[in-house]
Formats: structure tokens, C-alpha cells, sequence
């Protein structure tokens, strides 16, 4: 059931910016881009930065803090540091009154975001580190034994001479 809350009027948020609102005791972000209304979450889910002092580009607002980006549309992250979305809220504008819908909560489908380009990389470093240290383990051991049969053998030349 849709229970919509009023937290703003159109002209306390200009277009292209956005405010800090509060409906029913949460923090929200609310974004104004080109009259369009979106609601987010107040805190980025990274460290808790306030998204409402972001900035918007497009359909995106970038977290002040760490840079994190959050789609307007679905709260979605574009880019970490952040690994979990923020919660959107449907909107509705009447007359001159914005609306939160906030009893209805609705969350991003996929909250975890894209895999963020360093994560590969560094994997394949974790990876990389391993193989190396394996190999140095067999050339080590290879390095003994080599060892060991060059004193072997010693050992036999020095039988024979006697």
C-alpha cells in the first residue's frame, strides 16, 4: 500500500541538485534532475557519506567521501568503492508538493553493482604472487636436490680413488 509522505515543495530543489529530506525518521536524498524526481538512501553504503552534498550527473550521483557513483533510477552502484546499492523510493509530484513513497522501500534488483575494475586486477596479482612463490618452492627443492646429488657424487669419485 503506497503511503506517500510530503518533503518538499518543486522549488526547494533546484534542477540538477539535490536536498536532505526526512520522511517517518529516515535520511533521504532527494535529486532534482531536469524536473525529474528521484529518492535515494541518505548514506552511501561505502562509509556513510551524504549523497544529498553528491554530485549529480546525468541519471548518477558521485558520493562526496570515496567517489562512490549511485544510478538515481535504481540506487544500482556504477562505481565502487561501494559494493551495495542504495534504497530508491518512488516519487510522485502533485501540484507543487514532492512526495516519498516510503513505506514501500523498494530496492535495487542488483544491489551489488558491477565488478569494479581493480578487483580483477588484483585477483590476477593474488594469483600471479602464488605461482611465483610455487615456483620458487620447486626451484628451491630442485636447487637441493641438485645439491645433494653433486655431493653424492663426490662422495663416489672419492670411493673409487681410493
Amino acid at each position: 500500500m503506497a503511503s506517500f509522505v510530503r518533503v518538499a515543495a518543486l522549488g526547494d530543489v533546484a534542477s540538477g541538485s539535490a536536498v536532505r529530506v526526512e520522511a517517518r525518521g529516515k535520511a533521504i536524498a532527494l535529486f532534482n534532475v531536469g524536473g525529474v524526481f528521484y529518492a535515494l538512501d541518505h548514506a552511501c553504503t561505502h562509509r556513510g557519506g551524504p549523497l544529498s552534498e553528491g554530485a549529480v550527473s546525468g541519471e548518477s550521483v558521485v558520493c562526496p567521501w570515496h567517489r562512490a557513483a549511485f544510478c538515481l533510477k535504481t540506487g544500482k552502484v556504477l562505481r565502487g568503492p561501494a559494493s551495495r546499492g542504495v534504497r530508491f523510493y518512488p516519487v510522485r509530484v502533485s501540484g507543487d508538493d514532492v512526495a516519498i513513497d516510503v513505506a514501500t522501500q523498494a530496492t535495487s534488483l542488483d544491489t551489488r553493482g558491477p565488478l569494479r575494475p581493480g578487483a580483477l586486477r588484483a585477483a590476477l596479482n593474488y594469483v600471479a604472487i602464488a605461482a611465483v612463490a610455487a615456483f620458487a618452492v620447486v626451484v628451491w627443492a630442485a636447487h637441493g636436490a641438485i645439491g645433494a646429488a653433486g655431493r653424492v657424487r663426490k662422495r663416489l669419485r672419492g670411493r673409487r680413488s681410493a
